[in-house]
């Protein structure tokens, strides 16, 4: 079983609907990292679920905040890939003795893009 979330393209395409959603004093850019963790919670839910698993890979990317130490708290869209494997560690510790981290790197030319550059849509 593969597993992967994307980044909320609201972040990239904010719309009245997508900021009508946020809490009180949450930015767009952490309401879709909890978009984004719930949305890779909900796979390793499902996923754990499924007896005959042999093999689930996530695609996943590093931990920015906690690799950095701290200094680097806004990367998100690192972060809730991250926290997902961390979710599963703690939850499915049986799921988690099944799965494999892919992580793969980002496109050289990703900040040509601009802010909301995401390795398989170019804005143009």
């Amino acid at each position: 079983m593969y597993g992967n979330t994307a980044f909320s393209e609201a972040f990239s395409n904010p719309a009245a609907a997508h900021l009508a959603k946020l809490s009180p004093g949450q930015t767009l850019r952490e309401w879709c990292y909890e978009t984004e963790l719930q949305q890779g919670k909900n796979i390793a839910d499902a996923v754990s679920t499924i007896d005959n698993l042999d093999l689930f890979v996530w695609s996943s990317l590093s931990a920015a905040k906690k690799w950095s130490g701290g200094k680097y708290t806004g990367i998100y869209h690192f972060d809730s890939k991250a926290d997902v494997v961390d979710y599963v560690n703690r939850v499915h510790p049986q799921l988690a003795k099944k799965m494999s981290i892919l992580q793969l790197g980002l496109y050289v030319t990703n900040w040509k893009w601009g802010q909301a550059a995401v390795p398989w849509e170019k804005v143009s």
